[in-house]
């Protein structure tokens, strides 16, 4: 009997310490996620470009030149509708987050095109940008998580696309 009461305590905390921990690691990245940059039409730059693949991999026919125009913004304005944002043209942090997708060794789309956009033009990463989710490509992407402090498991979440969007990186 002694025995078994000792083992559920034991079982008590490491369920307490794995659910304080989940919770601590969400507040933590939700702290991150609440200063996307913003962006609207005249902006331009590596931002714009990842923001335009983006908006490719959820079917949008657009040219990826790093220009925020018309174009992009009916993009934008439209997907803001589908997903049930206010419709304002405008990517900040609700529009950023309906936005990415989880990528992962083995993905092929223009996504990993603005992943390895990213990861070449704003952090220096010698990667050629082919649409291909590789090994070249998963290793630069744990890099990038052990330089910005995240679990460096290849996969690219939404704490990842922060670092990498925001410039809050290394």
């Amino acid at each position: 009997m002694r025995k078994n009461n000792k083992r559920l305590a034991l079982l008590f905390i490491v369920i307490m310490t794995m659910a304080f921990s989940s919770i601590a690691t969400y507040a933590s990245s939700e702290t991150h996620l609440r200063s996307w940059p913003l962006l609207k039409q005249g902006h331009k730059g590596t931002n714009v470009r990842t923001l335009q693949y983006l908006l490719i991999s959820k079917g949008f026919d657009l040219c990826p030149d790093g220009d925020f125009g018309g174009a992009t913004r009916s993009a934008v304005k439209r997907f803001q509708e589908l997903k049930g944002l206010k419709q304002d043209g405008i990517v900040g942090k609700d529009t950023w987050s309906k936005l990415i997708v989880l990528l992962r060794y083995g993905d092929q789309c223009s996504a990993v095109k603005g992943l390895q956009y990213q990861l070449r033009m704003k952090y220096g990463y010698g990667l050629t940008i082919d649409a291909d989710f590789g090994p070249r490509t998963e290793l630069c992407v744990k890099d990038f998580q052990r330089r910005v402090g995240v679990v460096a498991n290849g996969e690219v979440g939404h704490l990842t696309w922060y670092y990498l969007i925001s410039g809050s990186g290394f």
